[in-house]
């Protein structure tokens, strides 16, 4: 009799094992699948910036041939003076 009644616990104690186990393996596996999504971001906003920092990269080097292509402009200080009493005659 008091063997049965420690089977029966041994029993019950088992399945409550068992249920934390399937439990436990279920939360685990739902942090594996939270975990890939979040790397799989990371991937995409990575090479995203990986791709933003080589158009910055290439306007550069645009900005930079076409500076050398062309001189630099070159104001007259007293035209400029003189544009800007005009400018502000009018307002």
């Amino acid at each position: 009799m008091e063997a049965e009644k420690e089977m029966e616990g041994i029993h019950f104690e088992k399945r409550q094992l068992v249920a934390q186990w399937q439990s436990s393996l279920l939360a685990i596996s739902h942090r594996e699948d939270a975990l890939t999504a979040i790397k799989k971001a990371m991937h995409e906003q990575q090479e995203q910036e990986m791709s933003i920092v080589s158009e910055i990269g290439r306007f550069k080097k645009d900005i930079q041939a076409e500076q050398a292509r062309r001189p630099p402009l070159r104001i007259d200080p007293c035209r400029l003076r003189v544009c800007q009493s005009s400018v502000q005659s009018v307002q």
